[in-house]
């Protein structure tokens, strides 16, 4: 949240009420399941939370999608027009006004999300989709600024070539033309929907650069790499809520041979690229889900294949240190200090925060190996980076493809080794 702002005037139920969004139980509660407004879930798994533990919250999540944030977010991420540094503050200011006056949002995205639910239950066949979003990138180019944060991760050329990466288009109604006159279903494809005028158009409103996700060859969908990001770095290309739009959903990507022995599972469509073509030396074959807790569609991919052995390669702060060094985030660590500082907040020495993001990740890792066990394969966890006494991560290569890098860098990578080697951390 914004500091200076007085958020107890208004609370996320009512901007999501303002914004037309779909609760899917209400209570009454502090806690309210919603239907998610940009990827379409309805299972419940985009959730606002007014408070919690008496503390006012105002934020939501998507465990679907992966989409988070405050209301002042939900409400930017839903209404075109703010742009700038002091975009909050106008629109704090806008919605306060509306809401002191009980008026309520009639864009047309809302009133047509109900007549187009039943469009959004089945995407396009994948080889549908693969022909679609091939065309699609086929006309598109690379820019400099984003080849380059390609290259920033090691990619050679002919890798951001093989991987389909391309900029969003300037143009997304006349790109629809252009694929429509050669014959491209755009119906029930993610990302395409009809505007006002009753065009095709494509559902991009950033600047960035598409991240397809691949599955045994077949192109099924595609995220974004935000140029400039607010908080979220990737979305979706989704038209989830549009007219004739439908969700993108939370799809899982794989590179490899489908029958390896072993498979590397890391979250993240791109990293997930990035670790298979840097290690594309020792033939490894790799799946990006795209959040540590969204694993929709994983057990099946599992089943379809013929792996024996499933690495999981979440981040390293799985095994971050709990140390209280002031040093997590610059608010939090503020309000901390204000509050009492060490002795209020941390008595023990440990930080509450990282204590919480390292639970969260290492129940994310349980539910993992469940959903490896349940897909018949023998779950192992690989690590790097590794204190050899505690165990501790040691603070310097996040991702595994920021570990794997090092490889193609030159540099020595003691300390651990790959899947399928002597030295492979798994435990």
């Amino acid at each position: 949240m914004q500091k200076g702002y007085d958020f107890m005037s208004f609370n996320i139920s009512e901007v999501a009420d303002y914004l037309g969004i779909e609760k899917l139980q209400d209570t009454g509660g502090d806690s309210i399941p919603i239907c998610c407004p940009y990827c379409g879930d309805r299972r419940g798994k985009n959730t606002i939370c007014i408070r919690k533990d008496g503390k006012e919250k105002n934020v939501f999540q998507c465990f679907s999608c992966g989409r988070h944030g405050n209301m002042l977010d939900l409400y930017l991420d839903q209404k075109a027009g703010y742009v700038g540094a002091d975009r909050y503050k106008r629109a704090y200011a806008d919605l306060r006004d509306a809401l002191e006056k009980g008026h309520r949002d009639h864009t047309p995205k809302k009133r047509v999300e109900e007549t187009d639910r039943k469009t959004e239950k089945t995407k396009a066949p994948v080889n549908v989709l693969d022909h679609t979003y091939r065309s699609l990138l086929r006309h598109l180019t690379l820019q400099t600024i984003d080849r380059l944060d390609l290259q920033r991760r090691m990619l050679t050329d002919a890798e951001i070539e093989a991987g389909l990466f391309r900029s969003v288009p300037s143009d997304p109604v006349g790109i629809c033309r252009i694929l429509k006159r050669e014959g491209c279903m755009l119906e029930n494809v993610p990302g395409f929907y009809k505007n006002a005028a009753g065009n095709w158009q494509l559902n991009v409103w950033a600047e960035g650069y598409f991240c397809p996700v691949l599955q045994d060859g077949y192109l099924v969908g595609m995220q974004i790499r935000l140029r400039n990001p607010k908080k979220q770095k990737y979305i979706w290309l989704s038209s989830s809520g549009k007219r004739a739009g439908i969700s993108s959903g939370a799809p899982v990507c794989f590179y490899g041979d489908p029958d390896a022995e072993f498979v590397i599972i890391t979250e993240g469509i791109l990293k997930a690229y990035v670790t298979y073509c840097l290690l594309s030396d020792i033939g490894v074959s790799v799946i990006g889900v795209p959040g540590v807790n969204v694993l929709g569609g994983l057990k099946e991919l599992l089943k379809q294949h013929h792996h024996k052995i499933a690495y999981e390669a979440y981040d390293m702060d799985k095994y971050m240190p709990v140390a209280c060094m002031r040093d997590y985030e610059a608010k939090k660590c503020a309000a901390c200090i204000q509050s009492g500082g060490r002795e209020a907040y941390c008595p023990d020495g440990s930080c509450r925060y990282k204590e919480r993001k390292r639970q969260m990740i290492q129940e994310a890792q349980d539910s993992l190996q469940k959903v490896i066990a349940k897909a018949g394969l023998i779950g192992r966890s690989y690590h790097w980076d590794r204190d050899p006494v505690s165990g501790l991560w040691l603070g310097n290569k996040k991702g595994i493809d920021d570990y794997c890098s090092m490889r193609r860098g030159g540099m020595s990578h003691a300390g651990a080794g790959y899947p399928g080697s002597a030295r492979a951390g798994a435990l």
